[in-house]
């Protein structure tokens, strides 16, 4: 198989798994990334290493001052998974909505155009259940200027490709979780606070939210890659565990921290907050079949394999 299938925001968590899911199909995995090796370091610097090992691999390549288009017209992808955005303090009301439209909106005329002009069978967009009628909210609920941003940006690119007569498909992700997640996530924390023999503040242990493991959620995107080839765009809505925080936090340090890395789990101390719990959770998801001990498993093992965290 020579198909060239682009994946741009490569380093990140998911996007790596994307890339390595894909790779094991077959496809020729063309990687690229805004940042320079040199700062790539901590937990970037892991994911790095092990996208080398994948993917062909490109540096500095920025939607906002024209590199993207000139990657494009040199590389002629089959399929492009538009997996990058602005993400740093996504969850605060100080998001930079400004650098997110820079980034993720204002360049989508000029990309759309570049793919359609270049060959490419279609687009996978990854979306995310904090968006506008997703995960469970409504019209009526608060936007927040993160969830705005990807709103913008699935609504551009997808008017842009109809234009082009691109089909694009859609990946809506809830909360996905595997090995080289970010370090300010609830587990990377949980196994830090145990390793230090530290507390763990939980303050909405009954916030709903769904959970979705990494490898599950690559196994995704390679579907969507094979309908795109045949034709067929798809908006998908994968589900994985459902339920409570805390009920969570206790199968993660019971399961991975203690049973698969042998550490002793955290205290976790519980501090109600007043306001009321999210739930987010998307009535329009398809529930995922995942074997929670094999991905515990997973987990351990490439934590260990790369000497992170354990």
């Amino acid at each position: 198989m020579n198909i060239k299938v682009a994946v741009s925001g490569a380093c990140s968590f998911t996007g790596l798994w994307i890339a390595r899911a894909l790779k094991d199909k077959g496809y020729a995995v063309l990687a690229h990334i805004s940042e320079q090796p040199d700062e790539c370091v901590g937990l970037k610097g892991i994911r790095l290493k092990l996208l080398h090992d994948i993917a062909n691999v490109t540096f500095g390549i920025k939607a906002e001052d024209g590199s993207m288009l000139t990657w494009i017209r040199e590389n002629k992808p089959d399929i492009w998974i538009h997996h990058h955005h602005w993400m740093p303090n996504f969850r605060s009301p100080d998001y930079d909505l400004d650098k997110a439209l820079e980034i993720g909106v204002k360049p989508i005329p000029a990309l759309v155009s570049e793919l359609a002009n270049n060959a490419c069978k279609g687009i996978v967009y990854t979306g995310t259940y904090f968006e506008p009628n997703e995960g469970g909210k409504s019209e009526h609920d608060e936007v927040t200027p993160y969830s705005n941003s990807k709103a913008l940006v699935w609504k551009g690119l997808k008017a842009e490709a109809e234009q082009k007569h691109l089909p694009v498909s859609k990946c809506v992700l809830p909360d996905p979780v595997g090995p080289f997640e970010n370090e300010d996530r609830v587990i990377p924390l949980l196994i830090k606070k145990s390793l230090n023999g530290e507390q763990f503040a939980l303050m909405s242990p009954r916030a709903i939210g769904d959970r979705v493991s990494v490898f599950h959620v690559a196994e995704t995107y390679c579907s969507l890659v094979d309908g795109l080839l045949d034709g067929r765009a798809q908006i998908v809505r994968p589900s994985g565990w459902v339920g409570p925080l805390d009920e969570w936090i206790k199968l993660v340090l019971e399961e991975l921290v203690e049973r698969q890395l042998g550490i002793k789990p955290c205290s976790v101390i519980k501090n109600e907050s007043p306001k009321k719990p999210d739930a987010l959770m998307n009535s329009k998801s398809e529930k995922l079949n995942i074997n929670w001990p094999s991905v515990w498993k997973q987990y351990a093992e490439w934590l260990r394999q790369t000497h992170y965290l354990v």
